[in-house]
């Protein structure tokens, strides 16, 4: 590797801590994916609406598959959106409660889509990233598509935030399918 090859990685790696996502380097931001959202409402919007596009078509198979719901009664599911997987995970077992965890206005929208019956499906607003979790001892914490948008400082704080809640009862699964 040349030398300039090296300043550069070595670049990235010393100042890209705050901002080392592809997304704040594209945009030329020192502010992460979120931050940089919450200040561009149209943009807010069209990629809110993209995501839930992605959540409508994306199978929770595999997650169902590779995990034994059976005994799990409580359920957390931390920056769930609008939804769609707690939606599912109820409608498949009917002996689970969920609730759905994320910003006021991810969730806002996430009530309306749960149907009359799934009364067992609810939401709570919450920054992951600088608020505690309020749910202690739930059965199972989930992190599903959440962490690939933060930089590595993040995602540990992120689940430091849970480790308290956890009080040794509560299993985190975090999944990327």
């Amino acid at each position: 590797m040349n030398v300039y090859a090296s300043l550069f990685f070595y670049f990235l790696y010393m100042h890209a801590e705050s901002s080392n996502q592809g997304y704040s380097l594209g945009h030329h931001t020192d502010k992460g994916l979120y931050d940089h959202l919450s200040h561009l409402p149209d943009r807010a919007r069209r990629y809110a609406g993209a995501m839930s596009g992605f959540a409508a078509r994306t199978s929770i198979d595999s997650l169902v598959e590779a995990f034994d719901w059976s005994s799990v009664r409580s359920c957390v599911d931390v920056g769930g959106g609008w939804g769609p997987v707690a939606i599912e995970l109820a409608e498949r077992f009917p002996d689970l409660t969920v609730v759905v965890e994320d910003l006021p206005h991810v969730i806002a929208d996430g009530p309306s889509r749960v149907p009359a019956d799934l009364s067992r499906v609810t939401f709570q607003a919450r920054n992951i990233r600088y608020e505690q979790e309020p749910h202690i001892g739930a059965d199972v914490y989930l992190f599903r598509h959440v962490f690939h948008n933060f930089p590595d400082e993040t995602c540990v704080q992120i689940l430091r935030n849970q480790i308290e809640c956890m009080c040794g009862h509560g299993r985190g699964i975090g999944a990327q399918d």
